[in-house]
């Protein structure tokens, strides 16, 4: 069974049962209400998309990224870095970036971390620290992340 999620920028974003348990959590909702772009609705004011679409958005580039045919990707990697992409943002506190200038010891990536530990993902926490192989998909000068951010911040 497989999860059809309406997008703007992607139409659809079909999204594997198995990670409906992280869709469904309590940690992933809650990116519902943390902005992706902080306090910038105030000069833009239609820029109101969220931490929780832009996670859906780099799960949906990193899909078609380790399914496009060019790359060898085991069916265990596949897992760890589609969570990873799912999650890489879960650490967030209320208002984004701000937050930790306002809160100097919050460090979003280690609560991030911290939090895919408990709900499970312990192996995909090696792509967000970037031992995993396939790490710069997520984390580099240009990947799934900043793709998605770059459209969707320049969509909305």
């Amino acid at each position: 069974m497989k999860i059809i999620i309406k997008d703007p920028l992607y139409k659809q974003i079909i999204v594997d049962e198995k990670y409906l348990g992280v869709l469904n959590s309590r940690e992933f909702q809650r990116l519902r209400y943390i902005k992706q772009i902080s306090f910038t609705d105030f000069v833009f004011p239609s820029a109101t998309h969220t931490r929780f679409t832009h996670s859906l958005g780099a799960y949906y580039l990193m899909n078609k990224v380790i399914n496009n045919g060019l790359m060898v990707v085991s069916d265990k990697e596949k897992d760890e870095l589609l969570a990873a992409s799912l999650l890489h943002d879960i650490g967030h506190g209320p208002f984004s970036h701000v937050w930790e200038k306002i809160f100097l010891g919050f460090n979003h990536e280690e609560s991030t971390k911290k939090i895919m530990e408990t709900m499970g993902f312990k192996d995909s926490v090696s792509v967000i620290e970037g031992r995993h192989r396939y790490s710069k998909l997520l984390s580099s000068v240009i990947d799934v992340d900043k793709m998605d951010y770059m459209v969707r911040d320049s969509y909305f």
